[in-house]
């Protein structure tokens, strides 16, 4: 064994691929497909779906409030178009203050739920990025693997090698993964990069 089993690494993934000498032949290399363990993976898939629909049903409702300062903004416009009395203009042009201050606070609002959901996303990749490499070491140590790369870090591979089944298997064996604690740091292995990225929406 080559120490502790890595499941991602593009440099070492290249690097396999392009010395195809007698070391690399003395190898037994798995890939990982990243883009079916999110698929068949239930409990990751699940975390990040309902992460997507709390994205979703977010930006639907940041549509409607720009929606609504829009229509309130023309209305406003055209009635100070219509309008030649001061007192009036006075009054509209206190309520486009009114206006400019409401679309600040949506901006405000915007940009503090976009923090929040970046704080959930990361709490999802800490749950499962160690959990996911727990299995990984396990399924490596089983099987006599001396190194797993993701299938992303290959340009090519011969399907034989691929291990997404025997990690996915291992996954159900260990059960639900533990959340991380928002205090604890985040455990990343080496290189190791999440096995989420991109799949939230």
């Amino acid at each position: 064994m080559m120490g502790r089993v890595k499941w991602v690494g593009a440099v070492l993934g290249w690097s396999l691929v392009l010395t195809a000498g007698a070391a690399a032949q003395n190898l037994k290399i798995g890939i990982l497909d990243e883009d079916m363990l999110r698929d068949k993976y239930t409990e990751l898939r699940t975390a990040l779906e309902n992460l997507g629909d709390e994205v979703d049903a977010k930006q639907s409702e940041f549509d409607a409030m720009q929606k609504e300062l829009v229509n309130q903004k023309k209305a406003l416009d055209l009635q100070k178009s219509l309008t030649s009395d001061d007192k009036a203009l006075a009054g509209l042009r206190e309520k486009e203050k009114d206006l400019l201050a409401s679309a600040q606070r949506l901006r405000d609002l915007m940009r503090d739920t976009n923090q929040e959901i970046s704080q959930k996303r990361f709490q999802v990749l800490r749950t499962y990025t160690p959990h996911i490499q727990k299995a990984v070491d396990k399924v490596a140590a089983d099987h006599g693997y001396d190194v797993i790369l993701k299938r992303s870090d290959t340009a090519f591979f011969n399907k034989k090698l691929d291990v997404t089944d025997l990690i996915l298997a291992e996954l159900a064996r260990m059960g639900p993964a533990k959340p991380a604690s928002p205090e604890e740091p985040a455990k990343r292995n080496g290189n190791a990069s999440a096995p989420t990225s991109g799949g939230s929406r």
